[in-house]
């Protein structure tokens, strides 16, 4: 019965996670939204804590832990691969400018 739930609670963090990084884009990772405290990269990194400690408590839940589900480290080189290669086409088609290694 829970299961469904914390489902519902991880997709809400995803979407939060999305709309924090679209905030940081659109208006910089360190500006500061009047009345907040903190930049948009500290907030984003908030919002990226609370999906990974929701996604953590949906794995206690169904008995795994987040070091069995956490990503490899060929994970983790096949994942960079894929942005560079993604990146590689954002910049052939005139939309990223400039140099990222």
């Amino acid at each position: 019965m829970y299961t469904q739930w914390l489902l519902c609670k991880v997709a809400e963090e995803a979407a939060e996670v999305g709309q924090r990084a679209m905030k940081a884009q659109q208006f910089g990772v360190e500006e500061v939204q009047e009345g907040q405290g903190k930049d948009n990269l500290e907030r984003l990194r908030l919002k990226v804590n609370d999906l990974i400690l929701t996604y953590d408590i949906l794995l206690d839940y169904l008995g795994h832990n987040i070091e069995e589900f956490g990503p490899t480290k060929e994970e983790l080189v096949i994942r960079y691969e894929k942005v560079h290669e993604f990146l590689q086409l954002s910049k052939s088609l005139n939309m990223v400018t400039g140099d990222f290694e």
